[in-house]
């Protein structure tokens, strides 16, 4: 993700939180490289793009 400039994702299914994968990312994250893991937000593309 970095290599592809990702600024921001979210790890949902149907509004399901998997706090295990959360834990396991934030354990490492780096704030100034990472992406930003958003818990419980499902991203979409804006309408009329």
């Amino acid at each position: 993700m970095v290599e592809n400039r990702v600024g921001i994702f979210s790890l949902t299914d149907h509004n399901i939180i998997n706090v295990d994968a959360y834990a396991e990312y934030y354990r490492t994250y780096n704030g100034e490289e990472d992406p930003l893991l958003l818990i419980g937000v499902e991203l979409s593309e804006p309408r009329g793009v």
